[in-house]
């Protein structure tokens, strides 16, 4: 059921036949942004230590991932004038009033009845994820009962929501890269998902003929949005760099595909830079833009850590030294902000110029080890890049093109590239307002 007020829903089951006990079958479930972050803020409440059983994010069978809190002592007590169990859990959970939600429409009444048997063991009381959390009805709820619970919950449940524009032509893909080298699987599974286009690395140039990848992407109904040509740097010879980028330009076009994406020379984190660096890389891009352009091949260019336009003011300079005849940007919305950017400003202010698009979001995460930048990318609503902000600016901009959502590797190890691909189109779908 969904809230009038939001793109949230309630969730609960109606039984033809009651089952003997409920168990984990009653429960409420409502939308989270994080579940990492959501266990982090119920833990630090004063109730937790009553609670007496720990947090643990799980992965259900549907593959999305879920934090439980189980209704474990079930004396009555009483919350907005109405007695029900489940005490300890609810302490956690409660930060505003039944009043935050309105009114919700009760089932028919055999249905609602059934709800009126009280469950013999444990039951879920909270299972949040990014697509759901949830909340436990009590041993004998009534509809005021049911609306407290939810309105409990629902403060767990923060993302903004957009409507559709009528007149929204935004086409998505989905990067291969997540499946590391395993570019069959990509495509069989982007394809399952859904997703109409796909963005290849280099790598793909070695293990595919031309013609063999433009017809397996028909029968998968796939677009070759854009190749990932890899690296230009300053500090090589420009002619030898510019010939095996139009090497990967052809082999683009013989199979189909569409745009060619480049981006400087990775360096450590925090990137310096110099404003003469930033005027000679324009002058180099453009010089590569030309010549992909005689193919009939559009140039990207790409926003991104470590790298020159790691900070926006870096990436003004270089597009301010770069013809925009032949140097388009290719925006990545998480690199943006990781850099201190705003893609939803870049948005504005080069509508004019932008290629194609990288749907991307990140979360701050330790540096250690081998970790190239404080940084991890997650899936779309996962972090912390304002996306309903960039589609607002790519609605007042009128963008028509293709936005390809990007995650390098799996985040959390127990999901597969599949499922977290699963999860940022379902995200783009209940709040963007988007199908992909």
């Amino acid at each position: 059921m969904q809230v009038p007020d939001g793109t949230d829903y309630v969730e609960f089951m109606l039984y033809r036949k009651l089952p003997a006990t409920f168990g984990t079958k009653n429960h409420i479930s409502l939308l989270v942004p994080d579940v990492q972050k959501a266990i982090t803020q119920l833990e630090a409440r004063p109730y937790f230590k009553t609670y007496g059983k720990g947090l643990q994010m799980q992965v259900g069978k549907n593959g999305k991932r879920q934090v439980n809190l189980y209704d474990l002592r079930r004396h009555p007590c009483r919350a907005h004038g109405v007695p029900y169990s489940g005490r300890q859990a609810r302490n956690l959970l409660h930060r505003t009033s039944a009043a935050s939600i309105a009114e919700l429409s009760p089932p028919n009444r055999s249905s609602w009845d059934s709800f009126q048997r009280p469950s013999r063991e444990p039951r879920p009381l909270f299972s949040a994820h990014p697509i759901q959390s949830g909340a436990t009805m009590s041993n004998q709820p009534t509809r005021r009962t049911f609306l407290a619970a939810a309105a409990a919950v629902a403060a767990c449940s923060a993302i903004p929501t957009l409507a559709l524009p009528p007149d929204r032509n935004i086409r998505f893909g989905y990067t291969a890269m997540t499946w590391g080298e395993d570019e069959l699987q990509a495509i069989d599974d982007i394809a399952a998902v859904g997703f109409p286009g796909i963005q290849f690395r280099a790598n793909a140039v070695t293990e595919f003929k031309p013609a063999e990848l433009k017809d397996l992407l028909a029968q998968h109904k796939l677009t070759f949005v854009a190749l990932s040509s890899g690296e230009i740097s300053l500090d090589k010879p420009a002619e030898e760099q510019i010939a095996a980028h139009l090497a990967n330009a052809q082999f683009l076009k013989d199979s189909g595909g569409l745009y060619l994406q480049v981006l400087d020379q990775l360096k450590s984190y925090p990137r310096t830079v110099t404003p003469e660096e930033c005027k000679q890389l324009g002058k180099l891009l453009t010089e590569l833009g030309r010549r992909t352009a005689d193919l009939g091949i559009p140039l990207g260019y790409h926003n991104h850590m470590n790298t020159i336009s790691e900070h926006a003011s870096n990436l003004d300079l270089v597009l301010e030294n770069s013809d925009p005849k032949y140097v388009k940007l290719e925006l990545d919305t998480a690199h943006s902000v990781a850099g201190g950017g705003d893609p939803a400003k870049a948005i504005k202010l080069y509508h004019d110029r932008l290629l194609f698009l990288h749907l991307k979001d990140v979360r701050d995460a330790p540096m250690t080890g081998k970790a190239k930048y404080p940084f991890q990318w997650v899936e779309l609503g996962h972090g912390r890049v304002d996306l309903p902000a960039v589609f607002a600016a790519l609605d007042q901009v009128q963008y028509k093109g293709w936005a390809v959502v990007e995650l390098d590797k799996v985040p959390d190890p127990p999901l597969t590239p599949k499922q977290c691909a699963i999860i940022s189109r379902d995200y783009l779908k209940q709040k963007i307002g988007v199908n992909v």
